[in-house]
C-alpha cells in the first residue's frame, strides 16, 4: 500500500539484472579494470579513464549499451579524450552511490 502512495520521482534506484546476469556483467567490468587509469567522482558524475588499448572502446560501448537497458536511472557516455577512452556516468546521488562500488574495487 505504501508503494501505491509513492510519487514516481521517489521510486528507489534499481537495477533490472538478475543475479546470474549481474555476475557475468561484473566479470566484464573487472576484465577492463587492468586498463583503468583513473576514477574521479564529482558532483553528480563518475568519470573513469581507460587506456585506449585494443578492444577497450568497443567493450565499453557494449557494456554501456547493456547498462542503459538495466540501469536507466543513469546517463552513460563513452568518449575519447587525450588518447584515452573515457566513461562518463551521470545520475542523482542515490544512483551514483549504487554505481561507484563497481569502480571502487
Amino acid at each position: 500500500m505504501v508503494d501505491e502512495l509513492r510519487r514516481p520521482d521517489e521510486l528507489p534506484t534499481a537495477c533490472a539484472l538478475g543475479p546470474t546476469d549481474g555476475a557475468a556483467r561484473m566479470d566484464r567490468w573487472r576484465a577492463l579494470a587492468n586498463g583503468r587509469l583513473d576514477v574521479r567522482h564529482g558532483s553528480g558524475e563518475v568519470v573513469v579513464s581507460y587506456e585506449a588499448s585494443r578492444g577497450v572502446h568497443e567493450e565499453l560501448e557494449s557494456l554501456v549499451a547493456a547498462e542503459r537497458e538495466c540501469c536507466g536511472f543513469a546517463d552513460w557516455q563513452v568518449t575519447r579524450e587525450s588518447g584515452n577512452v573515457v566513461l562518463h556516468i551521470r545520475a542523482d546521488a542515490q544512483g551514483l552511490a549504487a554505481i561507484v562500488g563497481v569502480f571502487a574495487q
